[in-house]
């Protein structure tokens, strides 16, 4: 009875643990990848994806609308 019990917590352990891996893109978003502090994939697009779970790897995702890039401004010469 107790073994069955213990074998029950431990796959619902492994199974939200494995859950936790999922992070969703926006289409507005990317995303980087990092296995053990290594980057993985430095472009990942809209969509539902999975990585390995913390302390494993992890994942930064960008807001892409909010990052303007300008031009450098010519200054006057005098």
């Amino acid at each position: 009875m107790i073994k069955k019990i213990l074998y029950s917590l431990g796959a619902l352990f492994i199974t939200l643990y494995v859950a936790s891996g999922f992070y969703a893109v926006e289409p507005e978003e990317t995303a980087v990848t990092y296995i053990f502090g290594k980057m993985i994939d430095r472009n990942i697009e809209a969509g539902i994806h999975w990585n390995v779970p913390y302390p494993f790897g992890r994942q930064t995702v960008k807001n892409l609308s909010l990052i303007h890039i300008s031009e450098p401004t010519r200054q006057a010469e005098i």
